[in-house]
């Protein structure tokens, strides 16, 4: 995660955006540029612009249409350097040992893996804001990972990712350590949409997706069971705490409202 300049300006912030997109959308933009350069402007009281202006505003439209092809570019990059991330450590102290931004990489590439579009954020360092906005069949999930190799994650941290989701407007929101939780951060999370996922529940998710083939797209919407208490649909979940944390289950997609789970095939 690449923390966020102050002093970064809106078309700088435009291009970190689209490392993190799709190349079509680095295409679609440099398409809105070359159109904004090109197509004639209104003649103001019938009198043509000056072709010098002509000239720059041609100059300028190819500029940017190149930095945001480039944009592109280093992005379809980053996005192959990730399918070599280190996702195969063996145990929580190699995990531990990383530096934060190798961290939330590892966290992502384990979210891409189990299907979801993954975004960094820039939350702004180490322990700041949300770190990863996935966006999946359950709605949109914030993800805050904080590598605390000796500290317990407690209450505060805890309300305050619950505060960031709801005024983000997002479905879930998921706080991972590489540490533990207090016993009350996770009495907090009791029947709110936040998953606690400690240092073991988040070796034993890394271990799953290794072995499982990667993900690109999410599961088709046919493939998902009902819920056996309300029979709406159900989504893929993590278990985020008790003996089978870290590994996937079949949760109701109305949660809390419904508590309906089932077991993965």
């Amino acid at each position: 995660m690449a923390p966020r300049r102050a002093s970064e300006s809106p078309f700088e912030e435009l291009l970190l955006v689209l490392t993190d997109q799709p190349l079509w959308v680095s295409v679609a933009a440099a398409v809105v540029f070359l159109l904004a350069g090109w197509v004639p402007l209104p003649v103001a009281g019938g009198r043509p612009t000056q072709p010098i202006w002509d000239e720059l505003r041609h100059g300028l439209a190819l500029a940017l249409t190149v930095l945001v092809i480039l944009a592109g570019l280093v992005g379809v990059v980053k996005r192959l350097a990730r399918r070599h991330l280190p996702i195969g450590y063996e145990g929580l102290g190699d995990i531990r040992d990383m530096k934060w931004q190798e961290f939330e990489k590892l966290v992502g590439e384990a979210y891409r893996r189990l299907g979801y579009t993954v975004a960094v954020t820039g939350g702004g360092g180490p322990d700041g804001g949300f770190d990863l906005d996935l966006r999946g069949k359950d709605g949109r999930t914030l993800v805050q990972c904080k590598q605390w190799r000796s500290f317990q994650v407690g209450v505060r941290e805890t309300r305050e990712l619950l505060g960031v989701l709801v005024h983000e407007g997002a479905d879930r929101a998921v706080l991972i350590t590489t540490g533990s939780f207090t016993p009350d951060a996770l009495a907090l999370a009791r029947g709110e949409p936040i998953d606690l996922i400690d240092g073991n529940g988040l070796a034993k998710l890394i271990k799953e997706v290794r072995m499982a083939p990667q993900a690109t797209v999410a599961p088709a919407p046919a493939l998902s069971p009902t819920c056996p208490k309300c029979g709406n649909e159900m989504v893929r979940r993590i278990a985020p705490r008790g003996p089978d944390a870290g590994s996937a289950f079949w949760g109701c997609s109305t949660y809390p409202a419904c508590t309906g789970t089932q077991r993965v095939a």
